[in-house]
This record gives structure tokens, C-alpha cells and sequence, in this order.
């Protein structure tokens, strides 16, 4: 007879394929497989049921309490989501009827770039960098779009639109976004110089090279290929190298935003361009839910504070003057 931990393991299985076929990246699978294992382990390790259908309180205080001890309250809700999904997934009616306090799951780190050091980096980034800078600090794209990304993407028109194929279920979600005032100087900078003069060293080398649809492209041995994440990682690391400022793509993309808010931007505005579903997510992203609370209060006060109103009609008057004008 199987074991619980062979079942387990078989439908553990079962339920990753699930989420691959539903669009998830390898890199996601394999994080929830890590989770589910280490958590289960624990519970194996604490001779505490490893059947997904009988987990229960119990089981996810002492992965909470004990497992995680030390840990964040928000690594310790992530984890244990991860493991409630699972659990329900499996056919667990009752752990889905439960209700857990999390604690403080705020976000207590989120990166973005200082507005100089954002002026900085767009600066002292050329060639390659310049267009990549462009489309994750100015356009507020992820690495995975921008690897997704061809040339015939930018539509030159009356209004120049970048059509953008994001992450998501299914393959992605697409998304079409206007032009940064300069991104058609920078695509055409990128365009006719750093991308063409790949292209014309490969021709050298072989006559018969292949262009790839790809925007961003490189040269080797005579051969194009498109760029993949720790090449484009590498790109971004090297500018930073140079310039003294630490910074992932994903901070270009956070900074984006947050100089959009700033600006003026509204944050419905800022989640139809970054992609997002909803607006909470763009909030999370500004890190709004810390730095902007103070911010809100003291514009507030001096509202409060200031001498003279803006003059507002009471609803009495409202009401007189419809009254007379027949409404």
C-alpha cells in the first residue's frame, strides 16, 4: 500500500502540472514545489498528518509558531497561503472555511530609485542600456516583456502605441500602451545604431544570418539570437556597476511608477500602463500604503489649518435653488 508521502508527493504533482498548464513560469513552479515540500516536511518532522485533506489549524499554528519561527509575518502568510491553496485544491472543505489573522503582511521593503539617482541612471545609459533603461524606468515594462518584445511591436502613427505581451495565465496578457514623449528618438537611436551595427557584423561573418523578429538581439559567431533574463539582468548590472547605484530591473519598473505618481499621474492611470488588474497591486508597487500616509495627513492639516475655505454650497441652498429653477 502507498505510503501518505508517495500519495502526496503524486498529487502534489498533480496539482503543479495544473498550474504550468495554466500559465505559470517554471520558475514559479519550482518555488511552490520548494514551499509545499519544506512546510510538509515540517509537519512530518512534528509527526503532525500529511494528507492535504486533513490539514487544519493546528497544523498551520505550529508551521506559523514553530516552523517559521523568526521569520516574518509576511514570509509566514506567503508560505502558508501557498499551503492552503494546496490543501484546497485537494478536496480540504474546512480549512477553506477557516479564517487566519496574518499580522502585519505591509510590504516592509520596497526598492525603488531615488528621483536623482532614476536621473542618474537614465543619463549615463547608452547603446543597449539606453533602450532598455527606456522601456522598464520610462515605460514601466517588466524584464519578461521586454524579452518578449519585436520591433514591429512600436507602431509609428498619429499616436505611437507599443503593443506589450505581459505575463499572466494562458500565455500572457496583451496590452497596448502609448509612446513616452521620447521613445521614438530612443527606438531610433537603438534602432540604426546599436542593433544595426549587430546585424551588420553578423552579415560579415555570414552572409545567411538570420534576424531575429526579437528587439533585443546580440551577435555570436555569426549567429543573432534573441536575449534571455541573466543576459539582460547582466546589462543592467553592468550600468550599475559603472555608476555606483544598486538596482534590479524590477526597481526601474517600481520607480516608474512612483515618479508617475508623483508627477500627477492618478493610480488608475499607472495600473492600466503597468499591466495590473488592480489598483491595490499599483498602490503596493508605490509603496502608497508607508510613505504617502504622512504625506496625506499633512496636506490635510494645512487644509484644515488655512484661514479661508473654498466656498461650498450647503445642501439647503442646493435645494432652494433647484426649487427656483424648476428641478
Amino acid at each position: 500500500m502507498p505510503s501518505a508521502w508517495w500519495n502526496l508527493g503524486k498529487e502534489m504533482d498533480a496539482y503543479l502540472h495544473e498550474l504550468e498548464e495554466a500559465g505559470r513560469s517554471p520558475s514559479t513552479i519550482g518555488d511552490y514545489r520548494w514551499s509545499l515540500l519544506n512546510m510538509f516536511r515540517g509537519l512530518k518532522d512534528r509527526e503532525m498528518t500529511v494528507n492535504p485533506r486533513k490539514v487544519g489549524r493546528k497544523e498551520i499554528d505550529a508551521l506559523r509558531n514553530e516552523h517559521y519561527r523568526g521569520l516574518s509575518d509576511s514570509y509566514k502568510a506567503g508560505q502558508t497561503k501557498c499551503l492552503i491553496q494546496f490543501c484546497k485544491w485537494a478536496g480540504n472543505a474546512e480549512l477553506g472555511k477557516q479564517k487566519f489573522n496574518f499580522g502585519n503582511v505591509d510590504p516592509t521593503k520596497i526598492d525603488w530609485l531615488k528621483d536623482e539617482e532614476a536621473k542618474v541612471v537614465r543619463m549615463s545609459a547608452a547603446g543597449l542600456e539606453r533602450m532598455v533603461v527606456h522601456c522598464e524606468l520610462d515605460l514601466g515594462m517588466r524584464r519578461i516583456e521586454l524579452l518578449r518584445l519585436k520591433v514591429s511591436d512600436f507602431s509609428h502613427g498619429k499616436i505611437g502605441m507599443v503593443h506589450i505581451h505581459g505575463k499572466g495565465r494562458n500565455g500572457g496578457k496583451y496590452r497596448m500602451i502609448p509612446f513616452h514623449p521620447e521613445t521614438a528618438s530612443i527606438l531610433n537611436e537603438y534602432l540604426n545604431g546599436y542593433r544595426a551595427e549587430r546585424i551588420e557584423k553578423a552579415i560579415r561573418k555570414n552572409k545567411d544570418v538570420r534576424v531575429p523578429e526579437a528587439l533585443f538581439i546580440y551577435e555570436r559567431a555569426g549567429r543573432l539570437q534573441a536575449y534571455h533574463k541573466t543576459a539582460m539582468d547582466s546589462v543592467l548590472n553592468d550600468l550599475g556597476s559603472r555608476i555606483g547605484i544598486e538596482f534590479t530591473n524590477h526597481d526601474l519598473r517600481r520607480t516608474c511608477g512612483r515618479m508617475m505618481y508623483r508627477a500627477g499621474a492618478r493610480i488608475e492611470q499607472i495600473a492600466r500602463i503597468f499591466g495590473h488588474a488592480d489598483t491595490r497591486t499599483t498602490m503596493h508597487y508605490l509603496g502608497l500604503d508607508r510613505d504617502d500616509m504622512s504625506e496625506a495627513f499633512t496636506l490635510y492639516a494645512q487644509y484644515q489649518n488655512q484661514p479661508i475655505f473654498p466656498k461650498v454650497e450647503t445642501f439647503e441652498h442646493i435645494q432652494e435653488s433647484s426649487g427656483r429653477i424648476g428641478i
